[in-house]
């Protein structure tokens, strides 16, 4: 068998093949856990102190804490203007290098070095 593109069947798969791998590509390669450089943008939609929404709908300043956290590039985290935000879960002994934000205090420890902005 021959290939060429004058055959109308060679052409059609090979054009459905070309559609075929300009369709995965952009998801394969675009993910922002490919690109280094994403920022993370994290939109608080709640005041209630929670580590992780049961339902994952709400998004609390102590969640988006841990995600920024984990992130990398510049992480941005909204408030909601006006919002009084109060942490809810203690921890008796919330010091030291292995700190993290699940309970007491909110701590960022981006191992990747991104800034962290807070607007709101």
């Amino acid at each position: 068998m021959t290939f060429s593109l004058r055959n109308p069947r060679t052409s059609i798969a090979a054009l459905a093949l070309v559609a075929l791998l300009a369709a995965i590509v952009p998801l394969v390669f675009l993910t922002p856990e490919a690109d280094a450089g994403v920022a993370g943008v994290y939109n608080v939609t709640t005041a209630v102190d929670q580590a992780d929404d049961p339902a994952g709908v709400a998004l609390s300043l102590r969640e988006a804490f841990i995600d920024a956290s984990e992130g990398s590039g510049p992480q941005v985290i909204n408030l909601v203007a006006g919002n009084t935000y109060l942490l809810t879960l203690c921890n008796s002994d919330d010091s030291g290098s292995g700190a993290s934000s699940t309970y007491g205090d909110l701590d960022y420890n981006n191992e990747n070095g991104a800034a962290l902005t807070i607007n709101g």
